[in-house]
């Protein structure tokens, strides 16, 4: 009889195989997780983004809110929408639009209506935009 106590190539080939069939499946788990969080990254800072936004336009005091539209580079550059410039600076990744409008009734405007868009590419290699849209009212408390 030839007893052979060791192990042949094709055992050590088919282990081999069995094994990257097993862990392949958990290496793509691992990239899509690491996509994904690239994408709530993007996501969290567009939030932050608009939020800062809307924060400083409500705490302008009513009256001196205008309405209006205002383009992304508006936006980034400061522009007045009150007597003071918006103090946060969009990074130049995001595009944002704001739109104020006057809310009236019986020809006096109760309320202003305020709505920010900022625009974002998921990912650093992505060829779509996303967006995230952050809407409010602020109210006359004057009348």
């Amino acid at each position: 009889m030839n007893n052979k106590n060791g192990i042949s190539l094709i055992e050590i080939i088919v282990a081999t195989g069995l094994l990257a069939a097993v862990l392949a499946p958990v290496f793509l788990i691992f990239s899509s997780g690491n996509r994904n969080m690239e994408m709530t990254e993007a996501e969290f800072r567009a939030h932050n983004c608009a939020i800062e936004i809307m924060e400083q336009i409500i705490s302008i005091p009513y009256k001196h809110i205008k309405s209006g539209s205002y383009t992304s580079s508006e936006v980034k550059n400061g522009l007045s929408f009150a007597n003071s410039p918006i103090l946060y600076k969009i990074s130049e990744n995001y595009d944002s639009e704001l739109k104020i409008e006057d809310i009236k009734d019986s020809g006096k405007s109760i309320f202003k209506k305020i709505i920010v868009k900022i625009s974002y590419q998921p990912t650093k290699n992505s060829a779509i935009k996303r967006s995230f849209t952050l809407k409010t009212m602020v109210a006359n408390e004057t009348n």
